[in-house]
């Protein structure tokens, strides 16, 4: 994917999210299926998420460069990162400890919680935006489940696990 195509894709994730968030009923702000995470737990998890890559991809690229080095392949395709990430959370150990563990929050806080989301989603758009075609498959930042990812990766897998977090959601809530 080019860059215009992610930002494309990245645009539609969040506004679809947050425009079904908005009409949800706000009683079921904090309700989910039995044993799962609730609607705000999710929105929580993809809100840390998106967050921290945006804290990730911050840093001087003197930095990330030192700390991780640059890509020593090309950045894969939609379809094989989407693989790679399946994969990745088929083989979860039931031990393993959510690097953005979510909180659940009340359905007074909704608002606010949709309006900081809908925020880092247009702040991961502006990142976006700051790196060229070519510094987009430079550098990278390591992912808890499927390691190392170039940028154009990491704005990739924010549209697959937004959409992956969001199925659950149309779905079960």
């Amino acid at each position: 994917m080019n860059k215009s195509e992610i930002k494309k894709g990245l645009e539609n994730s969040f506004s679809e999210i947050t425009s079904w968030l908005k009409n949800q009923d706000d009683l079921k702000f904090d309700q989910g299926p039995p044993g799962k995470w609730n609607t705000s737990q999710q929105l929580d998890h993809i809100y840390k998420s998106t967050k921290a890559i945006n804290k990730g991809m911050s840093f001087p690229k003197l930095i990330l460069r030192w700390k991780f080095g640059v890509a020593n392949r090309e950045s894969r395709s939609w379809d094989a990162l989407n693989a790679k990430y399946k994969t990745a959370i088929a083989n979860i150990p039931k031990d393993f400890k959510q690097p953005a563990a979510p909180k659940s929050y009340g359905p007074e806080n909704k608002s606010l919680r949709v309006q900081k989301f809908e925020n880092i989603g247009k702040q991961h758009i502006e990142m976006l935006n700051t790196f060229s075609e070519k510094q987009l498959d430079k550098f990278i930042l390591p992912h808890p489940a499927i390691g190392k990812c170039t940028f154009r990766e990491f704005f990739m897998w924010t549209i697959i696990h937004n959409d992956h977090h969001f199925s659950f959601l149309r779905k079960d809530y």
